[in-house]
């Protein structure tokens, strides 16, 4: 097993003598409570969970550089140990606590990045999950902090554990594509899932893709309006290859294609779309009331809301 560092931790296996700093943070009850499983309640139980649990392959002791002592723990879960569906035979999931004295200081955030790109470059790893009690907060900002998006929600004994992930990025290149070809149109019914409406405006559009090899993954429908600015008419990013960046590379090329330009886009008022728009620097600038019910035949609902109006977005380039 690897030895990996950070700026402040050195993450190497664990050592039956680590027996001691273990209890020392594993019995205070609001870590253990806080991780999923009871506090320890004396060095030969730590002892013994090093050598049952701790030795696996890639659970890492968190070594502070300034003490040389271990803090806490971050690693891969041992396959099998949390079976969940959605895993891929090639994912994995990191576990991660740390002692109080260590809490808000962004040391397991520096440990989870390293823990992630290890299980990516060297194991082939295709995506990270992290699983967290829905009421630990600190959890939940340490996934979010890493680069993991929420996935879903799994209800446990009356608790909800929510699920983040975080994907290998393919090797994607972008290009302005040739023109509108018939193997397109799938995945633009996945940006615009009327055929009608694409219609309208695809002969005025210029045309984005993104290629993982042959494969086209991405694309991206804009039309340039001159003095007016640019407006996105669609973007799509195939299943597989969603949560990983491609969407908002895509926006980045697109963008850098125009410079100076403003940009503008209209979408409905699902929260994961509203989201990934705002964290790309796009903010509100108005809505068209009733533009989904008014212009499509059939209702279209994403993510448990029934889209109606248009929310249309704008950001200003340079």
């Amino acid at each position: 097993m690897e030895i990996l560092s950070t700026e402040r931790l050195i993450l190497r296996p664990w050592r039956e003598d680590d027996a001691e700093a273990l209890f020392r943070y594993a019995s205070d009850p609001d870590v253990g409570n806080a991780a999923g499983w009871p506090p320890h309640t004396s060095v030969d139980m730590s002892r013994q969970v090093i050598r049952d649990y701790f030795s696996a392959p890639e659970i890492y002791a968190l070594v502070l550089r300034e003490t040389g002592e271990p803090i806490g723990c971050c690693g891969l879960v041992p396959p099998g140990e949390r079976p969940n569906d959605r895993f891929g035979s090639d994912d994995a999931e990191i576990g991660y606590w740390i002692g109080k004295p260590y809490w808000g200081q962004g040391l397991i955030p520096e440990a989870v990045k390293a823990v992630a790109g290890h299980a990516f470059s060297e194991l082939g790893r295709a995506a990270l999950w992290i699983g967290c009690n829905d009421v630990n907060r600190r959890s939940r900002r340490v996934a979010e902090k890493c680069g993991f998006r929420f996935d879903h929600v799994r209800t446990m004994d009356e608790a909800n554990e929510l699920f983040y992930v975080l994907r290998a990025v393919p090797d994607v290149t972008f290009r302005k594509a040739g023109g509108l070809s018939p193997d397109m149109m799938p995945l633009l019914m996945m940006g615009d899932e009327s055929e009608t409406m694409i219609s309208r405006y695809i002969s005025r559009s210029a045309l984005f893709e993104g290629m993982s090899g042959e494969r086209r993954v991405a694309v991206c429908a804009v039309i340039d309006g001159g003095s007016d600015g640019v407006e996105i008419m669609n973007l799509a990013v195939e299943p597989s290859f969603r949560g990983c960046g491609i969407g908002r590379r895509m926006l980045s090329y697109v963008e850098s294609c125009y410079p100076g330009q403003t940009f503008r886009l209209g979408t409905g008022e699902t929260p994961s779309t509203l989201r990934f728009y705002e964290s790309c620097g796009y903010t509100y600038s108005h809505r068209i009331p009733g533009f989904f019910v008014d212009n499509y035949p059939d209702p279209i609902i994403e993510e448990g809301v029934r889209l109606n109006d248009m929310i249309c977005l704008v950001k200003h380039t340079q």
